[in-house]
């Protein structure tokens, strides 16, 4: 961990803000095939142990094609399992540093659960693909077998995704921001399981009209038994239709969890958003199952991405919010590490007030956009006609609007504040008319 604590850099306002957007694209990509994988992966087991029992061809042929819905390729879970997830446990990591949190920790640990249980899963779709399934269900010992492999990936995926609820679902939580994570409390909160069956919830239901879109539309084969199709259509809708039927009520309780100091009218919009999707999801499977054309599923395939998209970006909106003030701290120490590898050089008092203004406030601020701190704009506006009282300011800062974290110290000399206010009226005094 030191190891790689010495690698991280400190990074701007900017940077930071991209940072943000890339994890949140990250989970979106990595919880759409992971979820798949797992729902899959487990779906192919279950109907696997039923076709034993009632030694049914459908649901031999089911087995086969749940583990096959997503392609056995090596090169898909790296690129949309193994590289999302590392590329979020950097940011993260990234976003973390200087806090004493021992989460990214977590993080490693649930990326060599991950790790495992993709390989191990893929033994298990390579034991099912070694044989026509019709032969897989007469030989005992090698259904068994391959069985064994897919009950202890998807375990370890499900302890991969319990772990991962837990450090997402806290990442909004005060007590992640210092050492003192109490893992009990972490692993075992309400919030966890909440955030965890949202997860799985999602992944069925994605997996259920995946299935459909992509065994009735995109990768039909040429052969295939019409009454299996039929009987696959209904099976799939009506557990996806059971699913997103729950899945309102689940996100107005997670909404109502959502610390107060994380909340703000985003996230208002995003469960309205989020009900609205869901209601139409549930219209399209709906009329499907009524038509048996699934003509609509294409659709209902991607309103759920959109619900997973919108839940995800729910959670990434509180950790903003909660982030906000440590994001402060990585911006000022930025600009301080700037300063320190910039060479130094004799400016004149005409420049001095230009330089302080590119190299520190604009770690965390902008003339007419909101970065960390509020828009300069704003700010110049108050003190247009009390620019002593801003220089006052500069000097020595005072919590003014909760909506943004404390401004820190920046450690400037009297003349120096006093350059950077005759600078910024100088450059940006004419905008605010």
């Amino acid at each position: 961990m030191e190891f790689i604590d010495k690698l991280i850099l400190p990074q701007s306002a900017i940077t930071i803000v991209l940072l943000k957007n890339l994890l949140f694209l990250g989970q979106v990509v990595f919880y759409i095939f992971t979820g798949t994988l797992f729902a899959s992966t487990f779906l192919s087991i279950k109907f696997g142990s039923k076709s034993n029992k009632l030694k049914s061809d459908f649901y031999y042929w089911l087995s086969a094609d749940y583990i096959n819905l997503i392609s056995s390729n090596i090169l898909m879970p790296i690129g949309l399992g193994l590289i999302p997830l590392f590329s979020i446990i950097l940011i993260y990591m990234e976003l973390l540093h200087g806090t004493g949190s021992k989460l990214p920790i977590f993080l490693w640990i649930s990326f060599v659960l991950y790790t495992i249980a993709i390989l191990i899963i893929s033994k298990y779709r390579s034991m099912i693909n070694s044989k026509p399934v019709s032969q897989m269900g007469t030989e005992n010992t090698a259904r068994d077998r391959a069985k064994i492999y897919g009950i202890i990936g998807t375990a370890l995926l499900f302890a991969f995704f319990w772990l991962f609820s837990a450090i997402l679902s806290s990442s909004d939580e005060k007590f992640v921001w210092t050492s003192n994570i109490s893992v009990p409390a972490m692993l075992f909160s309400f919030d966890t399981f909440l955030h965890f069956i949202i997860i799985m919830i999602s992944s069925f239901g994605l997996a259920g009209i995946g299935f459909i879109v992509k065994y009735f539309f995109w990768d039909k084969p040429a052969n295939i038994n019409e009454r299996y199709l039929k009987f696959v259509g209904n099976l799939n809708s009506n557990f996806t239709l059971l699913l997103f039927i729950i899945v309102p009520f689940l996100f107005l309780l997670n909404f109502v969890l959502i610390p107060i100091e994380t909340l703000s009218k985003s996230s208002f919009l995003i469960f309205a958003a989020l009900v609205a999707v869901d209601i139409i999801v549930v219209g399209l499977v709906y009329f499907n199952q009524k038509s048996y054309k699934y003509d609509l599923s294409t659709w209902a395939f991607y309103g759920i991405i959109v619900i997973i998209s919108l839940n995800l970006y729910s959670g990434a909106l509180s950790f903003d919010i909660a982030s906000s003030a440590h994001t402060y701290v990585l911006a000022t120490n930025y600009a301080k590490f700037e300063e320190s590898t910039t060479p130094v050089k004799e400016v004149n008092i005409a420049d001095l007030g230009k330089e302080i203004y590119s190299s520190k406030c604009m770690a965390c601020h902008r003339f007419d956009q909101k970065l960390v701190g509020p828009p300069h704009k704003i700010v110049m506006q108050k003190y247009a006609d009390k620019r002593a009282e801003m220089v006052s300011f500069i000097l020595k800062p005072v919590k003014v609007d909760p909506a943004y974290p404390d401004m820190p110290s920046q450690g400037l000399t009297p003349k120096e504040a006093r350059a950077v206010v005759e600078y910024m009226f100088k450059e940006y005094g004419e905008k605010l008319k």
